[in-house]
């Protein structure tokens, strides 16, 4: 099963930063071409594959697709990056200055947060798995 899981792009962005971006997606926009991969400006979502010496957590960090559907006339407000997410998987999302949390899809389809420590006992029941490595305190 997959789910959505949107964020906006300017949560916590300077307004210097959210100028620029703004002027870049509108250039592109007016072109009719895809924008780039926008920089995350402190936002982003993970999928957690193992344990990590050196980042506690092993991440492949996915791309997340740019919605401008409800982009204010300033560029300030409303432009989402949205990420498909699939059941079976844990997820880190960094959500701006807002929030900092650990994810999976349900079996009803929904986006649930879920505790740091689940993340863990699930890492740890694959760790018969060659590509995980258990944390080792430095």
């Amino acid at each position: 099963m997959k789910a959505i899981l949107e964020l906006e792009l300017w949560a916590g962005a300077s307004e210097s930063d959210k100028r620029f971006w703004h002027q870049l997606l509108k250039s592109y926009s007016a072109r009719g071409v895809s924008p780039p991969e926008p920089c995350p400006l402190n936002s982003w979502v993970a999928e957690i594959t193992g344990f990590s010496n050196r980042y506690k957590y092993n991440r492949v960090f996915l791309k997340g697709k740019v919605d401008v559907s409800r982009m204010n006339k300033r560029g300030t407000k409303g432009i989402y990056l949205n990420y498909i997410l699939d059941s079976d998987h844990f997820y880190e999302v960094k959500d701006g200055i807002r929030a900092h949390y650990f994810c999976r899809v349900d079996e009803t389809g929904e986006i649930a947060k879920v505790a740091e420590k689940e993340v863990i006992a699930w890492l740890k029941s694959r760790s018969g798995s060659t590509c995980l490595r258990q944390r080792v305190s430095e």
